[in-house]
């Protein structure tokens, strides 16, 4: 497809773009400052399933730049649920992936948040991520709840496609009894597309 349009790209990120891109996807560039800092695709991997990928490890925290220190803070796994939380008036940030890295996480603590709410994917990942930053967050002193959507994948889906409120939100007390029973029901693009009505 890149050559299709007579694009190219560094060499270090033609494997990137060929796993990415010609096997279906988009590419999402990720700007901080008005710079391009990363890239993330969302491909269709050959189970069927959408999957990330970022062009080199990110650092960035979105929407960290604009809270105040000493805030209550929402976190979430990705971009699309960050804005669809900040839609509704939840001051939420997030890395480009489900997995937050030790210098992501040190860029929230120096925001000193007054409390971390942590809103899971219902998924596998979701849950084992929700249950990990919980407990990174109670050794840190700080005050930390796990939420998921009741009906939902996740909160874009809550919040954007379902047009859902807070009030769906349901907490959790995650165990790890609950990531190993979880099938997850990652979203099946393949069996989306195949049932959709034009």
């Amino acid at each position: 497809m890149l050559r299709r349009i007579g694009a190219t790209c560094h060499p270090i990120l033609s494997n990137f773009l060929k796993d990415g891109i010609e096997e279906g996807g988009i590419v999402f560039p990720l700007f901080e400052n008005k710079k391009l800092v990363n890239c993330a695709i969302r491909r269709i991997s050959d189970v069927g399933k959408l999957k990330y990928t970022l062009a080199v490890p990110d650092t960035p925290v979105w929407g960290l730049s604009d809270l105040d220190k000493g805030e209550e803070i929402w976190i979430c796994e990705g971009l699309f649920d960050m804005i669809s939380l900040r839609e509704i008036g939840l001051k939420s940030v997030s890395p480009s992936s489900a997995m937050w890295s030790g210098i992501q996480l040190y860029k929230l603590l120096e925001k000193s948040p007054k409390s971390v709410n942590i809103f899971c994917d219902n998924d596998r990942v979701g849950l084992k991520t929700g249950l990990v930053l919980n407990k990174f967050f109670n050794l840190m002193y700080i005050e930390s709840k796990t939420y998921h959507s009741k009906y939902c994948k996740d909160a874009s889906e809550h919040i954007f496609e379902k047009k859902l409120t807070v009030q769906y939100f349901e907490e959790l007390k995650i165990t790890k009894k609950m990531i190993e029973n979880n099938n997850d029901n990652s979203f099946d693009f393949l069996s989306y597309l195949q049932k959709r009505k034009f």
